[in-house]
């Protein structure tokens, strides 16, 4: 690996274990708010500010081979999924329970399939093997028509940074939610 591409790993890992820092205090401050001491307050504010920081270094690092790489690995993967989404060969349906117990699951494993390409620091994807079934009326193609428009999007405005990129994933993640929040409700009505 070359020296860019290990600086902006170690300053996303930097940014990633900030943030669980901040998560975790913020957590205990409002479950505990009678317990939080100075030194935890002083804590929390110094976490704050070294976001803050690491967020300035991600944004202005010239070459970013992370984020570069991420945003392929991201692509393959959505592409894989895409292929992925149609009728078998016999005519039948995507099961929208995946053979699982809840009614959403195709949607947490699409997720699932996206939140693993995001986070690998190496170029692969993963291939869906979805469960079909005879008596499935879900239709796929609502999903299937957002991840071709999240796909464009990432090759027309390609993420400048790591930052822009995770953000962008996370509206994807919560997109796919509202999908399977809209598929669950026609489902049942």
């Amino acid at each position: 690996m070359d020296l860019n591409f290990e600086n902006e790993k170690a300053l996303i890992t930097e940014y990633l274990n900030i943030l669980q820092i901040i998560k975790e205090q913020e957590m205990v401050k409002n479950l505990f708010p009678v317990n939080i001491t100075s030194v935890d307050e002083t804590k929390l504010k110094t976490a704050y500010e070294q976001k803050t920081l690491i967020c300035r270094k991600l944004h202005s690092l010239e070459i970013k081979p992370v984020t570069n790489l991420k945003v392929k690995s991201l692509l393959n993967q959505v592409k894989a999924i895409i292929s992925a989404l149609k009728e078998s060969s016999e005519g039948e349906n995507i099961s929208r329970t995946q053979d699982l117990i809840f009614e959403n699951a195709i949607y947490l494993s699409v997720r699932n399939d996206i939140e693993g390409a995001f986070h690998s620091y190496e170029l692969n994807y993963f291939i869906p093997n979805y469960q079909y079934s005879r008596d499935s009326t879900f239709d796929y193609r609502k999903l299937k028509n957002y991840l071709i428009e999240f796909s464009q999007s990432l090759i027309k405005n390609h993420p400048t940074n790591y930052l822009e990129l995770q953000d962008r994933v996370f509206q994807c993640f919560d997109i796919i939610e509202d999908l399977a929040e809209q598929g669950c409700t026609a489902n049942i009505s």
